[in-house]
């Protein structure tokens, strides 16, 4: 089945009820939740299994502190085989 906007907001709107259930009970409501949308209860099941090594997603940093050695900017170092060469543009995110 295609996804669409209305088939994710149910697979969100699944997960987040299932989530709130105990859980040794969520495989009993999604399943009476789901009725015979084998797809749905699949898609739910699958984040409902992926929720745990998510958890921690980026609580570490990306770039170690040390990597900058006390400078502000990447611009002229080299990190693995890319040279930093300019500021293209930063924002509320980061820098490019």
């Amino acid at each position: 089945m295609a996804m669409t906007p209305d088939r994710w907001r149910a697979i969100e709107r699944l997960y987040h009820a299932a989530r709130a259930h105990p859980e040794d009970q969520r495989a009993v409501f999604l399943a009476e939740a789901c009725a015979a949308d084998d797809a749905l209860r699949a898609e739910v099941e699958s984040l409902l299994a992926s929720a745990p090594a998510a958890a921690g997603f980026l609580s570490t940093p990306a770039v170690d502190g040390d990597m900058l050695n006390g400078e502000p900017s990447f611009i002229g170092r080299q990190i693995g085989p890319y040279a930093i060469q300019a500021l293209i543009g930063a924002g509320g995110m980061g820098e490019v």
